[in-house]
């Protein structure tokens, strides 16, 4: 993890050196399908695992190939035929790698998400689990645009979650990992 990010500091403050600046701000709105993956023993029959998710964006591109964006990112609690309703939301800080190629810029992206994983049941057995971690956070995709100061994002993100790891009385949920799907607008200034 330190050597990772010693890595992509180097390399960032070097891009920089080289291309100088050129602050352009952005913002957008993404919608999002998030796939979990929990562990075999708990989690696995009893917890939604696709949950529908929105997400807002500002960034600011600091040269051709560099910038840096803050999300935040709102879920739609889901009921599994358990009885367990889940819910995510949560805030991350990405700096992306971008190649321009004339009206596509695929890019990649190093970053840490703070989510807030919440469990709850209701009824005799009820129970509410509510608990926050930072993950680290890879991304990858393919802005094309539609206009000059109008993109299309399509990009697919990884969190690993193994930190999230929620005590019940009797069972553990094991949240191993996450996948998400995103689609959305930028606008740049």
């Amino acid at each position: 993890m330190k050597r990772l990010l010693i890595l992509g500091t180097l390399f960032f403050s070097s891009t920089l050196l080289a291309q100088g600046f050129c602050v352009e701000p952005y913002v957008g709105i993404e919608g999002k399908m998030r796939y979990s993956k929990f562990a075999k023993d708990f989690g696995k029959q009893e917890l939604a695992n696709k949950l529908p998710e929105a997400g807002l964006i500002a960034g600011v591109k600091l040269n051709d190939y560099l910038a840096v964006e803050a999300g935040a990112t709102m879920a739609k609690s889901k009921t599994h035929k358990s009885g367990i309703k889940s819910k995510v939301h949560g805030l991350s800080l990405t700096a992306l790698g971008t190649l321009p190629l004339g009206s596509f810029e695929p890019f990649v992206g190093l970053g840490i998400s703070h989510l807030n994983q919440i469990f709850q049941r209701t009824g005799a057995d009820s129970f509410k689990i509510n608990k926050s971690k930072g993950t680290l956070r890879f991304l990858g995709g393919i802005q094309y645009a539609l206009t000059e100061s109008l993109k299309l994002r399509a990009a697919v993100s990884h969190e690993n979650l193994r930190k999230l790891k929620l005590e019940l009385e009797e069972d553990t949920i094991k949240p191993l990992r996450a996948l998400n799907g995103h689609l959305g607008l930028l606008y740049t200034f």
